[in-house]
């Protein structure tokens, strides 16, 4: 984690292949986050037919019931993508964030994906 002033950067999913629709392992928030999370997401198609990747962040209050916030980031194609997923912190409905990754395609679709959650927290003088 790495802290900019009253920005905190958190490895929401280190760099890893991805081949099959699942989830990641969730992270929890150390303090409750203001006005806007942001996602940063890199995601690279290595092989495969007519590849399509979805992501969708997901937050929990216990680790096991979990609920969408934001909006899901897809491609499709054999390309590279750079995406962002802005999430109002009031929308959370607890501290856990995961990513539900979704795969489709042909001939063993696989992507290379990281992501990173940036939050802005309360800073007392």
């Amino acid at each position: 984690m790495n802290n900019i002033g009253d920005l905190k950067q958190t490895i929401l999913a280190a760099s890893a292949a991805v081949t099959a629709t699942g989830n990641t392992s969730g992270v929890t928030l150390p303090s409750e986050p203001l006005g806007t999370l942001l996602v940063l997401l890199d995601v690279v198609n290595t092989a495969g037919t007519n590849p399509t990747y979805s992501a969708q962040v997901q937050s929990s209050p216990d680790g096991s019931t979990w609920t969408n916030v934001g909006s899901a980031l897809s491609g499709t194609g054999t390309n590279t993508a750079t995406g962002k997923i802005s999430i109002d912190a009031k929308s959370l409905t607890g501290l856990q964030l995961r990513i539900a990754e979704t795969i489709g395609g042909t001939a063993s679709p696989s992507y290379t994906r990281s992501a990173q959650l940036v939050t802005r927290q309360q800073v007392f003088p």
